[in-house]
């Protein structure tokens, strides 16, 4: 069951019906809880792997409540806009200010924290199909709508994130002190007729490497699409 290498320190309880788990197992159509995810200190790139259920449609304040450091920041972006000039600051007397940020599943920014740490996404998974929106001919910041730990791959690869790629479209995977000597990102490429080819790796798997649950890329995007995700928890 592919869960257990899916959720990082995550804690569970049946949302309405009866749930069990196991290191190898979890029975719920409903889960509810957290993924612990740790950071670095200063710039890393994160997606929102939970859906917070409520009328607040992911607003920071509940997605990104629990072990937040200090004058952490988030940064966001869109195709169309670019960096996004509302620039969220989390204050320990206080949380969040503005506090307005919308953060749904899948959706990638940018967050800053002065010291490493473990924070916290806290919201519920479904079993079901889930969608996100990818713009053409544009850079997306984005991440697995679902808490899956899985490669990019294509559509229709099973164990894999099932991106849909062109020719020549690009992940950019931020970590400024792995990829230092690449500028802070390692280009992992799609090649029609071979697959994705990680400028860092050498090569590596065709279907990529492994993007962690809760990680956020930029996506590079031709030809746009919607990026669609099956989550199943048995």
């Amino acid at each position: 069951m592919r869960t257990k290498a899916l959720i990082l320190g995550a804690a569970f309880v049946a949302a309405g019906v009866a749930s069990s788990m196991a290191q190898s197992n979890v029975y719920s159509l409903n889960i509810v809880g957290y993924v612990n995810v740790p950071v670095p200190a200063g710039f890393s790139i994160l997606a929102n792997p939970l859906d917070d259920g409520l009328s607040d449609t992911n607003v920071i304040t509940t997605v990104l409540a629990t072990n937040i450091v200090a004058n952490s920041q988030v940064f966001t972006f869109t195709p169309s806009g670019g960096y996004n000039s509302t620039v969220e600051s989390y204050f320990a007397d206080f949380g969040w200010f503005p506090g307005t940020t919308h953060l749904a599943p899948g959706t990638g920014f940018f967050f800053f924290s002065p010291t490493a740490t473990n924070i916290t996404f806290v919201g519920q998974i479904s079993a079901g199909t889930y969608t996100n929106t990818l713009a053409a001919n544009s850079f997306n910041l984005v991440g697995s709508v679902v808490p899956e730990a899985l490669p990019p791959g294509v559509p229709g690869e099973s164990s894999t994130l099932g991106v849909p790629v062109t020719a020549n479209d690009v992940i950019y995977r931020y970590n400024s002190t792995a990829y230092a000597a690449e500028g802070g990102y390692d280009t992992i490429t799609y090649f029609q007729g071979f697959g994705w080819f990680d400028s860092v790796a050498g090569g590596g798997s065709t279907n990529g490497p492994t993007l962690n649950v809760g990680e956020g890329v930029f996506l590079f995007s031709t030809a746009g699409g919607n990026w669609v995700e099956n989550f199943s928890v048995n």
